[in-house]
């Protein structure tokens, strides 16, 4: 069964700040949040190879998020959790300092300009990343969308920006998240051109 918030006993209100890693691994005191982890190759790939590490992957599409769920209890995965919603929507619960890495990999671009609102890259959404990463926690990202990339980079580097611009390249380089998703081997097999990136929340690391 797809995990929802529902499935840890708790009730989306008008609360926020509640939920924690602890909420979905007793033991964790940092997590990996994948937003859009869609199939979840990724997500099991990953979490297979980093058996310390904690990820929580967050699909809004049903579908997606079952086969995700799926493919991670086929494999017998114990430290990645699925859950069946939206990151607008869910990462407002968490409290702040508690996400280590975030990965955002290929989200929609709506490239047409009346669509720009459905973006995922904005202020609003930058701010919960700010809120939530741990200092020096860090963002990947990866597009094939280059406009998009620009956008982005442009974004995290405002002059107000928390965010310091770590490296960017051509090619997948992240650490300790070297695995594909689904949309990453497809665009590959189409040849198309892809960028990826990765970002560093200013100031010292906090201590748990």
């Amino acid at each position: 069964m797809i995990d929802t918030l529902e499935s840890y006993s708790l009730e989306v209100t008008g609360q926020r700040a509640f939920l924690t890693p602890r909420t979905f691994f007793k033991k964790a005191k940092k997590i990996e949040i994948e937003v859009g982890c869609g199939k979840g190759f990724f997500l099991a790939e990953t979490a297979s190879c980093n058996s310390s590490r904690y990820y929580l992957g967050i699909e809004s599409a049903h579908s997606f998020a079952r086969l995700a769920e799926n493919r991670v209890r086929r494999r017998g995965i114990q430290n990645v959790r699925v859950v069946d919603w939206s990151a607008e929507t869910l990462l407002p619960f968490f409290k702040k300092n508690t996400v280590d890495r975030f990965h955002i990999y290929f989200p929609d671009p709506w490239p047409k300009k009346r669509h720009s609102k459905r973006r995922l890259w904005k202020e609003d959404f930058l701010n919960e990343l700010e809120r939530l990463l741990i200092p020096k926690g860090k963002i990947y990202f990866a597009t094939d969308h280059l406009e998009y990339f620009d956008l982005a980079i442009q974004l995290l580097r405002s002059t107000e920006s928390p965010f310091v611009l770590e490296r960017k390249e051509n090619y997948r380089f992240f650490d300790g998240a070297s695995a594909p998703t689904s949309y990453e081997k497809k665009f590959a097999k189409e040849g198309r051109s892809m960028r990826y990136a990765s970002f560093i929340k200013k100031g010292a690391r906090a201590k748990f």
